[in-house]
């Protein structure tokens, strides 16, 4: 064989085989891993689609990726979804619609290229898929505000807030075609040189396309969109008055029957509404979380782990125990046992709750552990916008269903409590403005949000140097309260228990008590 031959053959060996749908649905639906990039050849294709890259995997249900398809001899990016399962057509069919709606009332969105749906023997071998044109570029809104929300402050809530504003007139744009936005997250909205698009078709609606939205439904889509944000874009309460305000001079009809104690209280509904959706996600096997399990439904135990950390945290999450002995020990109590591990070029924190004797073993095997209620505080105080250190997993042991020991892994904040910051700037208040405002926003966050710390002493509080805000840690007494009087007795304790751990006469506790908590008995 000549070198010309052997380099052609060895070329073509290196060319993966363009797979079929039909391949690419029943290997989708076994979870297998895709080898990026690869050919996909659809039903009546005259090319094969060169898959890309993933954005979105629901395994065996959805999937979202970035693709090249040839079309009159040139290579077109678009973005492409597949849907899978016995609820392939259903969904298929919404997201098609939604995406006309928004091409008919002339709203930025991207253009839909193709769509097809092809019938499997059975349905689970269903797959439905839709094109759509690459916003080469584009940038969700998502990111964006994670961008500016790892600004210090005050220039993050200054820039969410502009973010908002932005957001508002858009939205109102949408109201005034008639549709709303059922699946209203910034996921969903993309920025291109300056203009907003809207995608995600599945979660949009109608009314009556071309007029006005009813004022009830847009008050409510409009809380939605308030609710993306953290609390502290909303405190002072003037932001909701001037939101009221961009959206009259788009759509002045849709608000003719707004008032801002109703949008407040649609915005409160929101944001409960979205809690518990969140609440419910992290403990299943979702797009976000897995969640792995010994026995029949956990009778032995339950791992559950954000999906992004699976490979990473893998042999941590084996022998967790193993890498606390190795690591830094913070506490090591008849409680729990707290170490700070360095792994794989991170820091974590990795804490253990301890089952102390046959007594406590009895009063814990009936409850959720602590550690599934700091894993869900955590989660709780991310939704919100509240600082605090990110949990990526949490361990239960059980025998046949009674809990045992728990462990939660979480990222390391590093930085000074208030104990520490505060007695390092001593008897200068002027030093401690920034911090005091902080514990401020903080403390009003709470209150808004109807939380109680429950242990709310200067070690939980730790100063974040870059961000220049106060993160809360320790977060397994945390509590949602159901009612302001409820919510009011709890910071009141949270209050009494932080100013405990400053001497009577210190000018410190003193500032604290008169502009923070001036029902605090010194």
């Amino acid at each position: 064989m000549t070198a010309r031959k052997q380099e052609k053959s060895v070329s073509a060996a290196s060319v993966p085989t363009p797979l079929p749908l039909v391949d690419f649905v029943r290997q989708a639906r076994e979870g297998a891993d895709f080898v990026l990039p690869f050919s996909l050849v659809l039903p009546d294709a005259e090319t094969p689609l060169e898959i890309r890259a993933f954005l979105r995997v629901l395994p065996g249900r959805r999937y979202s990726a970035l693709a090249d398809m040839r079309a009159e001899s040139r290579r077109l990016p678009v973005f492409c979804k597949f849907f899978l399962g016995a609820e392939a057509q259903k969904r298929w069919r919404r997201e098609e619609r939604g995406a006309k709606l928004l091409a008919a009332q002339n709203l930025p969105t991207p253009r839909l290229l193709l769509s097809g749906f092809a019938e499997g023997k059975t349905p689970s071998e269903n797959v439905g898929w839709l094109f759509f044109e690459e916003l080469v570029a584009a940038v969700p809104l998502s990111l964006r505000l994670n961008e500016i929300l790892a600004l210090p402050e005050p220039e993050a809530t200054t820039a969410a807030r502009a973010l908002f504003r932005r957001l508002v007139p858009a939205l109102a744009r949408l109201h005034a075609r008639g549709l709303w936005h059922g699946d209203l997250h910034l996921d969903n909205a993309l920025e291109k040189d300056g203009e907003l698009y809207w995608i995600d078709g599945d979660g949009v609606r109608a009314e009556i396309p071309g007029q006005p939205l009813s004022a009830r439904r847009a008050r409510e889509n409009t809380a939605m969109l308030c609710a993306l944000f953290p609390l502290r874009v909303f405190l002072p309460n003037d932001t909701l008055v001037r939101c009221l305000d961009y959206y009259r001079r788009v759509n002045p009809v849709s608000t003719a029957r707004w008032s801002l104690p109703a949008l407040s209280r649609a915005l409160s509904r929101q944001r409960w509404v979205r809690m518990r959706h969140w609440l419910r996600k992290i403990g299943r096997e979702c797009g976000a979380f897995i969640r792995q399990t010994r026995g029949w439904r956990g009778l032995f135990g339950v791992r559950i782990l954000c999906r992004a950390e699976e490979k990473t945290l893998r042999p941590l999450l084996d022998n967790p125990d193993e890498f606390i002995a190795r690591g830094h020990l913070y506490k090591d109590g008849g409680a729990s046992t707290v170490a700070r591990v360095e792994y794989k070029g991170r820091v974590l924190l990795v804490k253990r709750y301890n089952i102390k004797n046959w007594r406590h073993a009895l009063s814990r095997a009936w409850r959720p552990s602590r550690a599934w209620a700091s894993w869900r505080a955590g989660h709780r105080l991310m939704m919100l916008g509240i600082t605090t250190a990110r949990p990526l997993a949490v361990i239960e042991e059980r025998f046949w269903g009674l809990r045992g020991r728990a462990w939660m892994i979480a990222e390391h904040l590093d930085g000074e409590d208030a104990l520490t910051r505060f007695a390092r700037l001593a008897d200068n208040v002027v030093m401690t403005s920034e911090e005091l405002a902080g514990l401020k926003t903080l403390l009003a966050e709470l209150s808004a949000a109807r939380l109680g710390h429950g242990d709310l002493k200067g070690q939980n509080l730790i100063w974040q140097e870059t961000a220049r805000r106060w993160a809360l840690i320790d977060l397994d007494s945390l509590r949602a309260h159901p009612c302001s009087w409820l919510a009011a007795r709890a910071a009141r304790r949270d209050a009494a228990r932080f100013l405990r751990d400053f001497p009577k006469d210190s000018p410190l506790r003193k500032a604290l008590a008169a502009q923070y908590f001036p029902r605090e008995n010194l």
